[in-house]
């Protein structure tokens, strides 16, 4: 009798541990809210993205993927742009694995490249971070 009231114990106290800690269980999951992280370049770039709603951002600290260089490709080559040569970026996205981009660069030459519309533009905003898929943007003009 003492064996199966400490069975009936067990069970319920490991049943009422399991549901006090779904909460916390369920918190940790790794959704993708929560804060953007900005990567520290050695050049703060500064652009106005504009997105595809018309939307006009002001952008600091700005990278693509996290990085200095617009990566694409021109025909089969891939290519890397320093972003210190981009003027402005004309994107246009239809349904596809890449998008169309007009490179801008200062010297008042353009460039056209294919580009993964899955590329992050981040920055940071007057009001805080800021990240959005390049096939979301349409401008991205660059202040020199």
């Amino acid at each position: 009798m003492y064996l199966q009231t400490l069975r009936r114990f067990q069970r319920s106290a490991t049943l009422w541990l399991v549901l006090a800690s779904l909460p916390l269980l369920l918190a940790m999951g790794g959704g993708s809210e929560g804060p953007v992280r900005i990567p520290e370049l050695n050049q703060d770039f500064k652009v106005v993205l504009v997105d595809q709603q018309g939307v006009t951002t002001a952008l600091t600290s700005f990278a693509l993927n996290g990085s200095s260089f617009v990566m694409g490709q021109v025909g089969k080559a891939k290519v890397a742009i320093p972003l210190e040569k981009v003027k402005s970026l004309e994107l246009s996205y239809t349904e596809g694995k890449l998008m169309d981009c007009q490179v801008l660069l200062t010297n008042g030459k353009t460039v056209r490249l294919k580009l993964k519309p899955t590329l992050a533009a981040t920055g940071k905003t007057s009001y805080g971070n800021f990240s959005i898929n390049l096939r979301e943007v349409s401008k991205i003009t660059f202040s020199h």
